[in-house]
């Protein structure tokens, strides 16, 4: 990898450690490459204390979110008697009880209706009872967002919430509504794909003090790996692709990525 500053916006390490990547040794070759920072996002209401036990020890620079995604209210078939193993409120209350592991976000939580998690219903109180929390506690939210924008919009323009927009999909005209409200907007490995001209637009559109870089490891691999188990040692392919785009430097697009993650959490010494 080129010698930059660069952050990972979105991965998850268990899921990444589940499919045979070992998270001691990729902490160790990022450490030696530039990396600046990044969020291991939660997928379970119950996960965080097992990804700060098994991540904090490899790196200084991992920090945590704490959330429940959609897919939480998908039935488990086989050990739950069909029915999703914890209820929207007992999801709340273990929420509530894990804030006291300090996660510096919630997320990643949102709104999916290319699978069938739940009642869209649900998946619209899961969402809003979870920008509630956040907007509780000071904290920013990371967003998980498929086939479901113009709900996500009317959601987020209802609740005093901030924070990051995962893996964007939407139209460019919807990237500058959430750039207009303050939102950072993070762009995957797809956004290498032969098929991403939208995305391509979207990027192109908005202003660099909004744009994160992510993987989503161990998904989307970019265009170069695709099909592979995707780790943050390849968000470079996507960091070239979106300096392309903004017509800058490799190395600019790592630090202006960088330095919209430290002030979006925090971490900016820049008053």
């Amino acid at each position: 990898m080129e010698a930059m500053r660069f952050i990972d916006s979105h991965f998850h390490g268990l899921g990444m450690a589940a499919r045979g990547i070992e998270l001691g040794r990729l902490f160790g070759d990022l450490e030696g490459l530039g990396f600046a920072g990044g969020l291991d996002i939660g997928t379970r209401c119950d996960d965080l204390e097992k990804r700060i036990e098994t991540i904090r020890p490899l790196s200084d620079k991992v920090l945590f979110t704490l959330g429940s995604g959609p897919w939480a209210l998908q039935a488990d078939a086989d050990e739950n008697e069909g029915k999703p193993i914890f209820s929207i409120d007992r999801i709340m209350e273990i929420l509530k009880e894990s804030l006291r592991l300090n996660p510096c976000s919630i997320g990643e939580i949102g709104l999916d209706y290319h699978w069938d998690y739940g009642t869209r219903e649900q998946q619209r109180e899961l969402l809003e009872r979870q920008l509630d929390l956040a907007y509780e506690n000071a904290l920013p939210v990371v967003i998980h967002c498929r086939d479901a924008m113009e709900d996500t919009l009317s959601i987020l323009s209802a609740h005093k919430a901030r924070g990051i927009i995962h893996c964007y999909s939407g139209s460019p005209s919807q990237a500058l509504e959430l750039q207009r409200q303050g939102w950072m907007i993070s762009f995957a490995g797809n956004l290498t794909y032969p098929k991403a001209r939208s995305l391509e637009e979207s990027l192109a559109c908005l202003d660099l003090s909004s744009i994160l870089i992510e993987t989503d490891a161990p998904y989307l691999a970019p265009q170069a790996y695709r099909g592979q188990v995707n780790s943050p040692l390849l968000i470079l392919e996507t960091y070239r692709k979106a300096a392309a785009i903004k017509a800058i430097s490799v190395e600019k697009m790592g630090e202006i990525a960088t330095g919209n993650f430290e002030r979006l959490l925090g971490l900016s010494k820049e008053p």
